[in-house]
């Protein structure tokens, strides 16, 4: 994976489930379906926080690239008001 702040995961297909990484048990915080994007915190500066990834089923997960998101958002500035 690159290094944080240069890349998106994008779940095309599939489902992630994140869980809040406690002791003894974890705690479901969503589940992340296709067409739904983590790890862009590390994109604006914001802190992130840690979360344990499990695919609940057969899923593909695609890494975007912190220039193609920004090549896209400066062709189409209203498609950042969607991620």
């Amino acid at each position: 994976m690159p290094p944080e702040g240069q890349s998106v995961l994008f779940v095309e297909r599939g489902r992630i489930d994140m869980f809040l990484p406690t002791r003894p048990e974890r705690t479901l915080i969503t589940s992340l379906v296709a067409g739904s994007m983590f790890g862009e915190m590390a994109l604006v500066g914001l802190r992130s926080f840690g979360a344990d990834l499990v695919a609940a089923d057969d899923s593909v997960v695609v890494t975007l690239e912190q220039d193609a998101i920004e090549n896209v958002i400066g062709r189409s500035p209203a498609t950042a008001g969607t991620w």
